[in-house]
């Protein structure tokens, strides 16, 4: 990595394009090799030049980041791509790195996050900037309550003395039930929080509040 990181700016917004490559440059570790106003340029210029990473708004009017991204790791699977968006919420951002790209990041981030986020990838990570993963955490905290308000009085019962680590046997005992139809809620309950075992029950319970 003799030159830098070789990174191509795909935005069709000129002002935009030129505000991160001010950015980048000033970097000692990353080289802004080019800058492109599409998808289909930028897809190109991975054709016929090389580039370590792909940063590419998510909003173009030939072709929307998604799709670029896509294209791209098809191309050249090992190009990394992080995409930028004002959308800071889902399906955006699972289709984005279901696409294959390698770094989700909020247009509202903070500047710098730019720079750590091609660093993190370049190195073969994974990369969200902070307010998306807020976001992400959020969801995923609001899912996991409508799911558990699913299940039924028995079945939350059962939810929480599992959480504390109590046993079927302790359980059925307690709420005055068999071990087999212990077993079954248990069984139901899994299958209605999305969960495999009893490590992902105490996880989702204390992400909850639930004891």
């Amino acid at each position: 990595m003799s030159n830098g990181i070789r990174v191509l700016l795909a935005d069709d917004h000129s002002v935009v394009r030129a505000g991160f490559a001010r950015l980048l440059e000033a970097e000692t570790n990353i080289v802004v090799a080019a800058e492109v106003d599409s998808g289909e340029s930028a897809i190109h210029y991975v054709k016929t030049k090389p580039v370590d990473v792909v940063v590419t708004d998510i909003n173009m009017d030939d072709m929307d980041g998604i799709s670029t991204t896509s294209r791209i790791k098809k191309i050249k699977p090992a190009t990394k791509v992080a995409i930028l968006s004002i959308h800071e919420t889902e399906p955006f951002i699972s289709k984005s790195f279901e696409a294959g790209a390698d770094a989700y990041l909020s247009k509202k981030c903070a500047p710098e996050e730019l720079s750590i986020a091609i660093k993190e990838i370049y190195a073969g990570n994974n990369y969200m900037s902070s307010d998306i993963a807020r976001c992400v955490a959020f969801g995923k905290i609001d899912s996991e309550k409508n799911k558990i308000k699913s299940l039924t009085p028995r079945e939350y019962e059962v939810f929480r003395l599992l959480a504390k680590g109590k046993s079927i046997a302790e359980i059925a005992e307690r709420i005055h039930i068999s071990p087999k139809t212990c077993y079954v809620h248990r069984t139901k309950l899994l299958t209605k929080l999305g969960l495999s075992n009893s490590y992902e029950l105490g996880q989702m319970a204390e992400r909850n509040n639930i004891s």
